[in-house]
């Protein structure tokens, strides 16, 4: 079982900090590659390393989410992770992440919202680099290491945000008396549609993170 994340300050260390850097080394591309849709297949070494370290990062943090909605999980797959994720948060599929400065909307956990478990195609083609990075798609008639693009390495980083944002809003409300939902640093790349931030009237330093629609105007 994995130990309980109590507080915003144990999730930081063990588990933020961790994807700001995976968000910064995604971000040290985009010079050379800009985030942008004609460049979704555009593929790389660095992508590469990018996607497998970012999803193997997913089944950590997706376990952690598991075992803060329900303790006896035992979850240790994609399809055990949403069997967990979705009968406690049903809404976290409809999740959309605006990419922030680009006209970029993604749902990467769309495929959770089917009555039918289906995984999602961007862990799919993770699954195709790993182990048969070298093997021609019957579909596409293409290596499947050139699967290591922007879109995927994209969805997949959007995909690990949104885990993560809903284990510190988990947090916040369980140990926060303010519900200060935003991690300090936030993203530089994604925010979530439909959840806003405002300055908290005590402290022009703190943030309460909400839903749009729960806020009362």
């Amino acid at each position: 079982m994995l130990p309980p994340i109590e507080d915003k300050q144990a999730f930081y260390k063990q588990y933020w900090n961790y994807y700001l850097v995976l968000e910064q080394d995604f971000l040290s591309v985009e010079p050379y590659v800009a985030i942008d849709p004609i460049n979704f297949s555009t593929y790389s070494v660095q992508f590469l390393k990018l996607y497998q370290t970012i999803c193997s990062e997913i089944d950590v943090v997706a376990k952690c989410l598991c075992n803060k909605l329900d303790t006896s999980s035992r979850q240790d797959n994609i399809t055990g992770y949403q069997q967990c994720i979705t009968s406690s948060l049903p809404d976290l599929s409809d999740s959309k992440v605006t990419v922030m400065n680009y006209d970029i909307s993604l749902s990467p956990w769309n495929s959770w919202s089917s009555d039918e478990i289906q995984t999602p195609e961007w862990w799919k083609k993770y699954n195709k680099v790993k182990h048969n990075r070298t093997t021609i798609s019957t579909n596409s008639g293409e290596q499947y290491y050139k699967s290591a693009n922007l879109e995927n390495v994209l969805n997949a980083l959007a995909a690990l945000f949104i885990l993560e944002m809903n284990i510190l809003k988990i947090i916040a409300e369980q140990t926060d008396s303010l519900k200060v939902w935003m991690p300090d640093p936030p993203s530089k790349l994604f925010q979530i549609e439909g959840w806003t931030s405002r300055c908290h009237p005590f402290t022009a330093e703190s943030f309460v993170l909400e839903p749009t629609e729960s806020r009362n105007e």
